[in-house]
């Protein structure tokens, strides 16, 4: 009988650590970006597509990137942009917009 592991992560879960890559994009643009609830700079009729389109154009292209990145570093890529998307959110939330770098 083949001793195969079935712990592996398989494509699915490379993916799902990857995908901390883009979030890490999107946290930093809106931790720099946010400030009172709107996006400066982006005029309110825009902002719905702003609102959708720059997040998904991220993501489509960090999919394709995806394809062309070693699978052994996904991993520690996509653990390391987690922890520090993470960081960056929290660091907004507690001392505000004008610790990122926003100063009114």
């Amino acid at each position: 009988m083949n001793k195969k592991s079935s712990f592996g992560i398989g494509p699915a879960g490379h993916w799902l650590l990857f995908a901390g890559f883009p979030i890490l994009i999107i946290t930093i643009l809106a931790a720099s970006t946010l400030r009172d609830g709107n996006i400066r700079g982006i005029n309110e009729k825009y902002l719905p597509y702003v609102v959708f389109l720059v997040p998904s154009a991220i993501f489509v292209g960090c999919r394709v990137l995806y394809h062309h990145v070693s699978k052994r570093v996904v991993i520690p890529i996509g653990v390391t942009c987690w922890i520090l998307a993470f960081l960056v959110m929290c660091w907004f939330f507690w001392f505000g917009p004008g610790a990122i770098g926003y100063h009114a």
